[in-house]
């Protein structure tokens, strides 16, 4: 199929709108739950160092997270962030602590 022939555009329209309705692939399930400075969450693979929580940094179109083992800081989309992360750690207040 050559990229201009109308079999193409079918079928790329065909595809977008099977992934946009799809309960799997929809926008609606990477949507990321409401982070803030200084929430831990746990990503799906491991970093190399062994350690699974990270805590958030920064917040914006893009989220910086550090890992809590080593200190590593990565840069990630919001996109990604979401595809990633398995669980947003409960926070502990810091008067349920002492």
């Amino acid at each position: 199929m050559p990229p201009g022939s109308l079999v193409h555009k079918i079928t790329t329209v065909l595809s977008k709108l099977w992934f946009t309705n799809h309960p799997t692939y929809s926008s609606a399930t990477l949507m990321l739950p409401d982070l803030e400075l200084d929430d831990h969450v746990r990503l799906r693979k491991a970093h190399p160092c062994g350690g699974l929580d990270w805590k958030v940094l920064r917040l914006g179109a893009d989220i910086k997270i550090e890992c809590l083992t080593c200190g590593r800081q990565v840069m990630l989309t919001r996109r990604e962030l979401a595809k990633r992360t398995k669980l947003i750690l409960p926070r502990v207040d810091e008067n349920e602590k002492k």
